[in-house]
């Protein structure tokens, strides 16, 4: 509806559903090394606060992400649309994997990572057989598609 909004998000992230174009790499971030998918299985953003944006259908998202057992206060922007396909949300933004405990390979990978989210759409290719991008279990892609 026209005076619809956004009171919270939460959103849970299977770990092991990141995904890349190169296997060997989405392989290397669910190990110890990144994700640790074994034994922290899901990451988790909890909203603690939305404001409206500038813009009509912007927003900046404040809450806490927990990476690796280690919660952060992050905030960014967002887009949200809410029509008659449904709710389309839309946000990119950058952290520091480091400060979530994500030290490994300091030397030789990045501590800035861009984070894309995306709801309300696919984001990724939907490999046929024995294509990438097949997640764990599943030979037509990954367990949770939306998850980046």
């Amino acid at each position: 509806e026209d005076n619809a909004t956004i009171k919270s998000i939460v959103v849970d992230i299977d770990t092991e559903s990141v995904w890349t174009e190169m296997q060997p790499l989405t392989t290397h971030l669910t190990s110890p090394d990144f994700f640790n998918a074994r034994e922290f299985p899901q990451a988790k953003f909890v909203s603690t606060k939305i404001e409206p944006g500038a813009d009509i259908g912007s927003y900046q998202v404040t809450g806490n992400l927990t990476l690796l057992a280690v919660t952060k206060e992050i905030s960014f922007p967002a887009a949200v649309i809410n029509d008659s396909k449904g709710l389309l949300l839309k946000a990119e933004f950058t952290i520091d994997r480091n400060e979530f405990g994500m030290d490994k390979l300091a030397d030789r990978v990045a501590k800035a990572v861009t984070i894309k989210v995306s709801v309300g759409e696919k984001t990724q290719p939907i490999a046929t057989s024995g294509g990438f991008g097949a997640g764990p279990g599943n030979a037509a892609g990954p367990p949770n598609p939306g998850a980046q």
